[in-house]
């Protein structure tokens, strides 16, 4: 069937949404559940932006205690951010830089759900190191309604890693994942 319709009500005023990590059947009714806690880190060097496809480190390691070589060789750490808004913000938000931010997302069973992404500017997304997003290179601001995928996601904890590059100017991501039956 068509879900054009369902998913595009992400946007709408009324739509009843959520914030959090945790998808069970006890949960709060709603129909999307924005991931509103992250580690996020950076900023890694982005000049005029020609790393825009380069990979940093949590690329290839996820370790919440690792710190780094960042933008102009100042030490980078992962940092906890939390957001009441179905926009995100990276911790130390800068112009051109690459940015990473992980989550884990926890199912009571596994399920099949759509995920809304958006970010300003490119993006690539993995779901338990598995892409799921990559995001058109152009300068573009942030719209939540971005991109849809249906993805698996397990039973028990599911890995997030998000690499967001800014260009100039603002810099921001989401993910909503469709929790409505």
């Amino acid at each position: 069937g068509d879900e054009t319709g369902p998913l595009q009500a992400i946007i709408a005023a009324d739509v009843h949404k959520a914030f959090g990590r945790r998808i069970t059947a006890a949960g709060i009714p709603a129909e999307w559940m924005f991931v509103d806690t992250w580690y996020t880190i950076g900023p890694f060097p982005n000049p005029s932006r020609r790393n825009i496809n380069r990979k940093f480190p949590p690329e290839t390691v996820i370790d919440l205690d690792a710190a780094y070589a960042g933008k102009d060789e100042r030490l980078v750490r992962w940092q906890w951010v939390q957001s009441h808004a179905s926009e995100v913000i990276p911790a130390d938000p800068e112009e051109y830089a690459i940015y990473y931010a992980y989550t884990e997302v926890f199912c009571d069973r596994p399920m099949d759900l759509w995920v809304a992404v958006g970010s300003d500017d490119k993006a690539d997304v993995w779901l338990n190191g598995m892409p799921i997003w990559v995001s058109s290179e152009k300068l573009k601001g942030w719209r939540m309604d971005e991109g849809f995928r249906k993805v698996a996601f397990n039973a028990g904890v599911n890995t997030v890693l998000y690499r967001i590059e800014n260009g100039w100017l603002h810099v921001g991501f989401s993910m909503a994942i469709r929790v409505a039956p």
